[in-house]
């Protein structure tokens, strides 16, 4: 399975080279595999769709939700080219995948230009610590819509 494992994550370092040189692009790519199959695959998207979610990493896995037709990639592999950014890494925790692969750190990639160290800070920073302001208000009302969708039998 390594020789596998290599040529998924081979694939995934080739969508980021795929990028080199673009006025645009951005050196990350990542595939999702399902039983040995590619069921999503992707580069880093930012910059072309103007949209600050597109990594490399979320572009496959809306990719293979939607292949599936579910958010539930339980079972599935994530490969990508660079360590997951803190936001990429909660987005695979919620897809159900267990277990990725990746070329580069993080810290390859700060020497490069890309940082995640402020994220990862501000993720795991006390309230009090945090660079995003917060503000909680109408908690009540909030807790009231989530009561009401449990009531009619919702389920998360």
């Amino acid at each position: 399975m390594a020789r596998s494992h290599n040529a998924f994550l081979r694939l995934a370092i080739q969508l980021a080279r795929s990028q080199a040189g673009k006025r645009n692009g951005r050196p990350f790519g990542a595939v999702i595999v399902a039983d040995g199959t590619v069921i999503g695959a992707a580069f880093n998207r930012v910059m072309l769709d103007k949209d600050p979610t597109a990594h490399a990493e979320i572009v496959a896995l809306r990719r293979a939700s939607k292949k599936v037709a579910s958010p539930d990639l339980g079972g599935c592999i994530m490969y990508a080219s660079c360590e997951p950014c803190p936001m990429c890494l909660s987005a695979i925790f919620w897809s159900g995948i267990r277990e990725f692969y990746f070329g580069c750190t993080s810290k390859d990639a700060k020497r490069v230009g890309f940082g995640d160290e402020a994220a990862y800070a501000e993720v795991c920073a006390t309230s009090h610590g945090r660079q995003i302001a917060r503000h909680q208000r109408l908690s009540a009302e909030a807790l009231g819509a989530m009561q009401a969708w449990k009531k009619q039998g919702g389920v998360p």
